[in-house]
Protein backbone atom coordinates (compact mmCIF):
# COMPACT_ATOMS: atom_id res chain seq x y z
CA UNK A 1 0.00 0.00 0.00
CA UNK A 2 1.44 3.36 -1.06
CA UNK A 3 1.42 6.39 1.19
CA UNK A 4 -1.49 8.67 0.27
CA UNK A 5 -0.19 11.94 1.75
CA UNK A 6 3.30 13.39 1.94
CA UNK A 7 4.89 14.63 5.17
CA UNK A 8 7.02 17.16 3.29
CA UNK A 9 5.16 20.12 4.83
CA UNK A 10 4.82 18.63 8.32
CA UNK A 11 6.48 20.86 10.96
CA UNK A 12 9.71 19.34 12.28
CA UNK A 13 8.74 19.68 15.94
CA UNK A 14 5.69 17.41 15.53
CA UNK A 15 7.86 14.39 14.76
CA UNK A 16 7.12 11.23 12.76
CA UNK A 17 4.25 10.01 14.97
CA UNK A 18 0.87 11.83 15.25
CA UNK A 19 1.14 12.60 18.96
CA UNK A 20 -0.90 15.77 18.47
CA UNK A 21 -4.01 13.66 17.72
CA UNK A 22 -4.05 11.86 21.08
CA UNK A 23 -6.40 12.86 23.89
CA UNK A 24 -4.85 14.65 26.87
CA UNK A 25 -5.64 15.28 30.49
CA UNK A 26 -4.50 17.93 32.93
CA UNK A 27 -3.11 15.82 35.80
CA UNK A 28 -2.00 12.26 36.54
CA UNK A 29 -1.26 10.24 39.68
CA UNK A 30 2.44 9.32 39.90
CA UNK A 31 2.03 7.20 43.01
CA UNK A 32 1.08 4.01 41.14
CA UNK A 33 3.99 4.00 38.71
CA UNK A 34 6.20 0.89 38.57
CA UNK A 35 9.70 1.27 40.04
CA UNK A 36 12.45 2.44 37.74
CA UNK A 37 14.59 -0.36 36.28
CA UNK A 38 18.06 0.76 35.10
CA UNK A 39 19.78 -0.76 32.07
CA UNK A 40 23.06 -2.62 32.52
CA UNK A 41 25.82 -2.86 29.91
CA UNK A 42 27.68 -5.75 31.54
CA UNK A 43 27.41 -9.26 30.11
CA UNK A 44 30.22 -11.28 31.73
CA UNK A 45 28.44 -14.56 30.95
CA UNK A 46 28.24 -13.71 27.23
CA UNK A 47 31.59 -12.22 26.13
CA UNK A 48 30.60 -12.20 22.44
CA UNK A 49 27.53 -10.00 22.97
CA UNK A 50 27.55 -6.56 21.36
CA UNK A 51 26.46 -5.12 24.71
CA UNK A 52 30.02 -5.54 26.01
CA UNK A 53 31.31 -3.42 23.13
CA UNK A 54 28.85 -0.66 24.04
CA UNK A 55 30.16 -0.25 27.60
CA UNK A 56 32.78 2.42 26.96
CA UNK A 57 30.55 4.48 24.68
CA UNK A 58 27.71 4.57 27.19
CA UNK A 59 30.12 5.30 30.04
CA UNK A 60 31.64 8.21 28.13
CA UNK A 61 28.18 9.68 27.50
CA UNK A 62 27.15 9.25 31.13
CA UNK A 63 30.43 10.84 32.23
CA UNK A 64 29.67 13.98 30.20
CA UNK A 65 25.98 14.39 30.97
CA UNK A 66 26.75 17.50 33.03
CA UNK A 67 29.24 20.31 32.60
CA UNK A 68 30.12 23.96 32.90
CA UNK A 69 27.41 26.54 32.17
CA UNK A 70 28.30 29.54 30.05
CA UNK A 71 28.23 32.75 32.06
CA UNK A 72 26.74 34.94 29.32
CA UNK A 73 23.07 34.35 28.60
CA UNK A 74 22.38 33.84 24.90
CA UNK A 75 19.67 35.73 23.07
CA UNK A 76 16.87 33.23 22.53
CA UNK A 77 13.13 33.65 21.87
CA UNK A 78 11.17 34.81 24.90
CA UNK A 79 8.10 32.92 23.68
CA UNK A 80 7.98 29.62 25.59
CA UNK A 81 6.07 27.92 22.76
CA UNK A 82 8.81 28.86 20.31
CA UNK A 83 11.48 27.49 22.65
CA UNK A 84 9.59 24.21 22.91
CA UNK A 85 9.25 23.93 19.13
CA UNK A 86 12.96 24.54 18.60
CA UNK A 87 14.13 21.91 21.09
CA UNK A 88 11.57 19.34 19.97
CA UNK A 89 12.67 19.83 16.37
CA UNK A 90 16.26 19.15 17.37
CA UNK A 91 15.25 15.95 19.17
CA UNK A 92 13.35 14.73 16.11
CA UNK A 93 16.33 15.69 13.93
CA UNK A 94 18.40 13.30 16.07
CA UNK A 95 16.00 10.48 15.06
CA UNK A 96 14.08 10.35 18.32
CA UNK A 97 10.77 8.55 17.78
CA UNK A 98 8.88 10.99 20.00
CA UNK A 99 9.75 14.07 22.07
CA UNK A 100 7.76 15.58 24.93
CA UNK A 101 8.10 18.42 27.44
CA UNK A 102 6.97 18.64 31.03
CA UNK A 103 7.43 20.49 34.27
CA UNK A 104 9.54 18.58 36.77
CA UNK A 105 7.41 17.38 39.69
CA UNK A 106 9.03 16.68 43.08
CA UNK A 107 7.85 13.06 42.87
CA UNK A 108 10.07 12.24 39.88
CA UNK A 109 13.38 12.65 41.74
CA UNK A 110 14.92 9.36 42.88
CA UNK A 111 15.90 8.92 46.51
CA UNK A 112 19.40 7.89 45.39
CA UNK A 113 20.69 8.74 41.90
CA UNK A 114 21.56 5.79 39.70
CA UNK A 115 25.18 5.81 38.51
CA UNK A 116 26.79 3.91 35.68
CA UNK A 117 29.44 1.66 37.32
CA UNK A 118 31.62 1.88 34.22
CA UNK A 119 32.13 5.65 34.62
CA UNK A 120 34.58 5.22 37.51
CA UNK A 121 36.61 2.74 35.51
CA UNK A 122 36.66 5.14 32.57
CA UNK A 123 37.72 8.03 34.81
CA UNK A 124 40.73 6.11 36.13
CA UNK A 125 41.68 5.09 32.62
CA UNK A 126 41.54 8.67 31.33
CA UNK A 127 43.49 9.99 34.29
CA UNK A 128 46.63 8.13 33.22
CA UNK A 129 46.01 7.78 29.50
CA UNK A 130 47.98 9.62 26.82
CA UNK A 131 46.64 8.96 23.30
CA UNK A 132 49.26 8.34 20.63
CA UNK A 133 46.80 9.09 17.83
CA UNK A 134 47.60 11.98 15.48
CA UNK A 135 43.88 12.71 14.99
CA UNK A 136 43.17 16.42 14.91
CA UNK A 137 41.96 17.96 18.14
CA UNK A 138 42.60 14.95 20.36
CA UNK A 139 44.11 17.25 23.00
CA UNK A 140 41.01 19.43 23.03
CA UNK A 141 38.79 16.38 23.36
CA UNK A 142 40.81 14.97 26.24
CA UNK A 143 40.88 18.30 28.06
CA UNK A 144 37.12 18.73 27.75
CA UNK A 145 36.40 15.22 28.97
CA UNK A 146 38.74 15.48 31.94
CA UNK A 147 37.24 18.84 32.85
CA UNK A 148 33.73 17.37 32.84
CA UNK A 149 34.74 14.38 34.94
CA UNK A 150 36.64 16.53 37.44
CA UNK A 151 33.59 18.62 38.30
CA UNK A 152 32.20 17.90 41.79
CA UNK A 153 28.68 16.40 41.91
CA UNK A 154 26.03 19.12 42.01
CA UNK A 155 22.39 18.76 43.01
CA UNK A 156 19.96 19.46 40.18
CA UNK A 157 16.67 19.24 42.04
CA UNK A 158 16.05 22.91 41.35
CA UNK A 159 15.60 22.19 37.63
CA UNK A 160 12.09 23.14 36.61
CA UNK A 161 11.51 21.61 33.16
CA UNK A 162 12.41 18.43 31.32
CA UNK A 163 12.72 17.37 27.71
CA UNK A 164 11.98 13.65 27.28
CA UNK A 165 13.01 11.46 24.32
CA UNK A 166 11.40 8.13 23.41
CA UNK A 167 13.23 5.70 21.11
CA UNK A 168 11.25 2.87 19.56
CA UNK A 169 12.42 -0.77 19.49
CA UNK A 170 12.52 -2.72 16.23
CA UNK A 171 11.53 -6.36 16.24
CA UNK A 172 13.58 -8.95 18.11
CA UNK A 173 16.18 -10.78 16.01
CA UNK A 174 14.95 -14.10 14.69
CA UNK A 175 16.88 -17.17 15.86
CA UNK A 176 17.73 -18.24 12.29
CA UNK A 177 18.97 -14.94 10.83
CA UNK A 178 22.67 -13.95 10.58
CA UNK A 179 24.14 -12.15 13.57
CA UNK A 180 21.50 -13.18 16.10
CA UNK A 181 24.05 -14.57 18.57
CA UNK A 182 25.80 -11.18 18.54
CA UNK A 183 22.85 -8.75 18.74
CA UNK A 184 20.22 -10.70 20.64
CA UNK A 185 18.77 -9.22 23.85
CA UNK A 186 20.38 -5.83 23.15
CA UNK A 187 17.33 -3.70 22.32
CA UNK A 188 17.18 -1.90 25.72
CA UNK A 189 20.89 -1.06 25.47
CA UNK A 190 20.45 0.12 21.87
CA UNK A 191 17.68 2.54 22.82
CA UNK A 192 19.59 3.67 25.91
CA UNK A 193 22.70 4.49 23.90
CA UNK A 194 20.81 6.35 21.17
CA UNK A 195 18.80 8.31 23.71
CA UNK A 196 21.92 9.22 25.68
CA UNK A 197 23.54 10.60 22.52
CA UNK A 198 20.66 13.00 21.96
CA UNK A 199 20.28 13.96 25.62
CA UNK A 200 23.99 14.67 26.17
CA UNK A 201 24.21 16.75 22.99
CA UNK A 202 21.11 18.80 23.78
CA UNK A 203 22.13 19.31 27.42
CA UNK A 204 25.49 20.65 26.27
CA UNK A 205 23.69 22.96 23.84
CA UNK A 206 21.42 24.37 26.57
CA UNK A 207 24.41 24.96 28.86
CA UNK A 208 26.08 26.84 26.02
CA UNK A 209 23.04 29.12 25.94
CA UNK A 210 23.64 29.98 29.60
CA UNK A 211 21.10 27.70 31.31
CA UNK A 212 21.71 24.73 33.57
CA UNK A 213 21.00 21.32 32.03
CA UNK A 214 21.78 17.71 32.85
CA UNK A 215 21.22 14.61 30.71
CA UNK A 216 19.66 11.45 32.14
CA UNK A 217 19.84 7.99 30.59
CA UNK A 218 18.54 4.56 31.50
CA UNK A 219 22.02 3.74 32.86
CA UNK A 220 22.68 6.93 34.88
CA UNK A 221 19.91 9.21 36.06
CA UNK A 222 18.68 11.37 38.93
CA UNK A 223 15.01 11.07 37.95
CA UNK A 224 12.41 8.41 37.25
CA UNK A 225 12.39 8.52 33.47
CA UNK A 226 9.05 6.73 33.27
CA UNK A 227 7.44 9.38 35.44
CA UNK A 228 8.86 12.15 33.26
CA UNK A 229 7.59 10.39 30.14
CA UNK A 230 4.12 10.15 31.67
CA UNK A 231 4.12 13.85 32.56
CA UNK A 232 5.37 14.75 29.07
CA UNK A 233 2.56 12.88 27.34
CA UNK A 234 4.62 10.05 25.85
CA UNK A 235 3.28 7.10 27.88
CA UNK A 236 0.26 6.31 30.03
CA UNK A 237 -0.19 3.92 32.95
CA UNK A 238 -2.25 0.87 31.92
CA UNK A 239 -2.49 -2.31 34.01
CA UNK A 240 0.59 -1.42 36.02
CA UNK A 241 2.79 -0.72 32.97
CA UNK A 242 3.74 2.46 31.13
CA UNK A 243 2.45 2.02 27.59
CA UNK A 244 2.78 4.14 24.47
CA UNK A 245 -0.21 4.08 22.06
CA UNK A 246 2.06 3.47 19.06
CA UNK A 247 4.86 1.25 20.36
CA UNK A 248 3.35 -0.38 23.44
CA UNK A 249 6.04 -1.13 26.01
CA UNK A 250 8.83 -1.53 23.41
CA UNK A 251 10.81 1.67 23.86
CA UNK A 252 13.70 3.32 25.68
CA UNK A 253 13.84 6.72 27.35
CA UNK A 254 16.25 9.58 27.93
CA UNK A 255 15.72 13.08 29.29
CA UNK A 256 17.27 16.48 29.90
CA UNK A 257 16.33 18.45 33.02
CA UNK A 258 17.01 22.16 32.82
CA UNK A 259 16.25 25.61 34.21
CA UNK A 260 15.18 26.80 30.76
CA UNK A 261 11.45 27.53 30.91
CA UNK A 262 9.34 26.07 28.07
CA UNK A 263 5.68 25.28 27.43
CA UNK A 264 4.98 21.76 28.76
CA UNK A 265 2.82 19.10 27.13
CA UNK A 266 -0.14 17.51 28.88
CA UNK A 267 -0.25 13.83 29.97
CA UNK A 268 -2.04 11.23 27.86
CA UNK A 269 -5.43 9.78 28.62
CA UNK A 270 -4.96 6.04 29.37
CA UNK A 271 -6.53 3.31 27.27
CA UNK A 272 -6.63 5.00 23.87
CA UNK A 273 -5.58 3.42 20.59
CA UNK A 274 -3.43 4.92 17.89
CA UNK A 275 -5.26 7.36 15.57
CA UNK A 276 -6.91 6.02 12.44
CA UNK A 277 -4.50 7.94 10.21
CA UNK A 278 -1.64 5.97 11.76
CA UNK A 279 -3.37 2.59 11.46
CA UNK A 280 -4.45 3.11 7.82
CA UNK A 281 -1.40 5.05 6.66
CA UNK A 282 -3.10 8.09 5.09
CA UNK A 283 -1.85 10.79 7.50
CA UNK A 284 0.69 13.52 6.79
CA UNK A 285 3.17 12.01 9.26
CA UNK A 286 6.17 9.84 8.40
CA UNK A 287 5.32 6.75 10.44
CA UNK A 288 2.37 4.40 10.14
CA UNK A 289 1.52 0.94 11.39
CA UNK A 290 2.93 -0.52 8.15
CA UNK A 291 6.18 1.48 8.01
CA UNK A 292 7.03 1.75 11.73
CA UNK A 293 9.54 -1.11 11.67
CA UNK A 294 11.59 -1.27 8.45
CA UNK A 295 12.95 -4.68 9.52
CA UNK A 296 9.56 -6.33 9.91
CA UNK A 297 10.08 -8.30 6.67
CA UNK A 298 13.86 -7.90 6.29
CA UNK A 299 16.94 -9.29 8.00
CA UNK A 300 19.03 -6.84 9.99
CA UNK A 301 22.08 -7.73 7.90
CA UNK A 302 20.33 -6.41 4.77
CA UNK A 303 19.63 -2.95 6.21
CA UNK A 304 16.36 -1.01 6.13
CA UNK A 305 16.47 -0.16 2.40
CA UNK A 306 16.31 -2.70 -0.50
CA UNK A 307 19.68 -1.96 -2.06
CA UNK A 308 19.84 -5.52 -3.35
CA UNK A 309 17.21 -4.60 -5.98
CA UNK A 310 19.41 -1.95 -7.60
CA UNK A 311 21.20 -2.77 -10.83
CA UNK A 312 24.97 -3.22 -10.50
CA UNK A 313 27.84 -2.74 -12.96
CA UNK A 314 31.55 -3.53 -12.71
CA UNK A 315 33.07 -0.10 -13.57
CA UNK A 316 31.79 2.96 -11.69
CA UNK A 317 29.33 5.13 -13.61
CA UNK A 318 30.69 8.35 -12.08
CA UNK A 319 33.78 9.77 -13.78
CA UNK A 320 36.66 10.34 -11.37
CA UNK A 321 39.61 12.40 -12.61
CA UNK A 322 42.11 10.48 -10.51
CA UNK A 323 45.33 12.29 -11.60
CA UNK A 324 43.88 15.63 -10.48
CA UNK A 325 42.19 14.52 -7.26
CA UNK A 326 44.11 15.95 -4.33
CA UNK A 327 45.07 13.34 -1.77
CA UNK A 328 44.96 14.85 1.70
CA UNK A 329 46.34 12.84 4.65
CA UNK A 330 43.72 11.65 7.10
CA UNK A 331 45.47 13.34 10.00
CA UNK A 332 44.81 16.73 8.36
CA UNK A 333 41.11 16.34 9.31
CA UNK A 334 40.05 19.71 7.92
CA UNK A 335 36.44 19.54 9.08
CA UNK A 336 37.35 18.13 12.49
CA UNK A 337 39.89 20.89 13.06
CA UNK A 338 37.24 23.47 12.26
CA UNK A 339 34.74 21.79 14.59
CA UNK A 340 37.22 21.79 17.46
CA UNK A 341 38.29 25.42 16.84
CA UNK A 342 41.95 24.59 16.34
CA UNK A 343 42.10 26.98 13.38
CA UNK A 344 41.07 30.35 14.77
CA UNK A 345 41.34 31.95 11.31
CA UNK A 346 38.60 29.67 10.04
CA UNK A 347 36.23 30.97 12.68
CA UNK A 348 36.93 34.56 11.76
CA UNK A 349 35.28 33.77 8.44
CA UNK A 350 32.61 31.36 9.65
CA UNK A 351 30.31 31.88 12.59
CA UNK A 352 30.78 29.35 15.36
CA UNK A 353 27.36 28.15 16.50
CA UNK A 354 26.35 26.72 19.85
CA UNK A 355 25.00 23.53 18.31
CA UNK A 356 28.39 22.89 16.70
CA UNK A 357 30.03 23.04 20.12
CA UNK A 358 27.38 20.71 21.54
CA UNK A 359 28.04 18.08 18.88
CA UNK A 360 31.65 17.72 20.08
CA UNK A 361 30.31 15.16 22.55
CA UNK A 362 29.33 12.85 19.70
CA UNK A 363 32.76 13.08 18.12
CA UNK A 364 34.46 12.60 21.48
CA UNK A 365 33.56 9.00 22.21
CA UNK A 366 34.60 7.67 18.78
CA UNK A 367 37.96 9.43 18.64
CA UNK A 368 38.99 8.29 22.12
CA UNK A 369 37.63 4.77 21.62
CA UNK A 370 39.59 4.22 18.42
CA UNK A 371 42.79 6.00 19.46
CA UNK A 372 45.56 3.74 20.71
CA UNK A 373 46.68 4.73 24.16
CA UNK A 374 49.80 4.33 26.25
CA UNK A 375 49.87 4.74 30.02
CA UNK A 376 52.72 6.54 31.73
CA UNK A 377 53.94 4.41 34.65
CA UNK A 378 56.10 6.85 36.59
CA UNK A 379 54.63 9.25 39.11
CA UNK A 380 56.05 12.78 38.76
CA UNK A 381 57.14 12.33 35.16
CA UNK A 382 53.71 11.06 34.09
CA UNK A 383 51.98 14.04 35.66
CA UNK A 384 54.44 16.39 33.93
CA UNK A 385 53.83 14.77 30.54
CA UNK A 386 50.05 14.77 31.05
CA UNK A 387 50.07 18.54 31.46
CA UNK A 388 52.66 19.39 28.79
CA UNK A 389 51.74 17.04 25.93
CA UNK A 390 48.30 18.47 24.97
CA UNK A 391 49.71 22.02 24.92
CA UNK A 392 52.65 20.96 22.74
CA UNK A 393 50.35 19.17 20.30
CA UNK A 394 48.14 22.21 19.96
CA UNK A 395 51.11 24.54 19.41
CA UNK A 396 52.53 22.27 16.72
CA UNK A 397 49.13 22.12 14.99
CA UNK A 398 48.85 25.89 14.89
CA UNK A 399 52.40 26.33 13.57
CA UNK A 400 51.82 23.78 10.83
CA UNK A 401 48.58 25.51 9.84
CA UNK A 402 50.40 28.86 9.60
CA UNK A 403 53.20 27.28 7.56
CA UNK A 404 50.86 25.68 5.04
CA UNK A 405 48.84 28.88 4.70
CA UNK A 406 51.97 30.92 3.94
CA UNK A 407 53.21 28.32 1.44
CA UNK A 408 49.89 28.41 -0.40
CA UNK A 409 50.16 32.17 -0.79
CA UNK A 410 53.71 31.84 -2.13
CA UNK A 411 52.56 29.25 -4.67
CA UNK A 412 49.62 31.38 -5.67
CA UNK A 413 51.85 34.40 -6.29
CA UNK A 414 54.27 32.30 -8.29
CA UNK A 415 51.37 30.82 -10.31
CA UNK A 416 52.57 27.29 -9.72
CA UNK A 417 49.34 25.34 -10.07
CA UNK A 418 50.85 21.81 -9.85
CA UNK A 419 52.50 22.63 -6.52
CA UNK A 420 49.20 23.81 -5.10
CA UNK A 421 47.54 20.62 -6.26
CA UNK A 422 50.18 18.51 -4.52
CA UNK A 423 49.81 20.48 -1.29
Amino acid sequence: MLKLRSYKSRPMHLGPFPLEKLARQSTIDLGALPPFAPVSFRRPDDPLSIVNAMQDYQAMLDATRDGMVKREMAEIPSDQDERARHLKAFGNYCNASMVGLCEVSPEVWLDAPIANPDVDRLAEKLRVMQPTSLAAGIDVIMAGLRESMALPPVDCRHHTHALVFLYDHPRDPRPDEPGTDWIKDALPQRACLRGAETAVTLASYIRTLGYEARAHSMAATDVHLGALAALAGLVALEDGALVNPFTGDRYGLAAVTTTLVMTPDQPLVPGQDAPRSYRKGFGDHAQSARTRDPFAARDFVDGPHPFETLQRVDPPTTYIDRPNVARVPKRANMFVRGLLAIWESMFRRRRRTEITCANRRRLLRFVLRWARSCCCKTGHQSAHLATRLPTRMRQVSRRLCTFWASMRWVCRLARTGPIIAMM
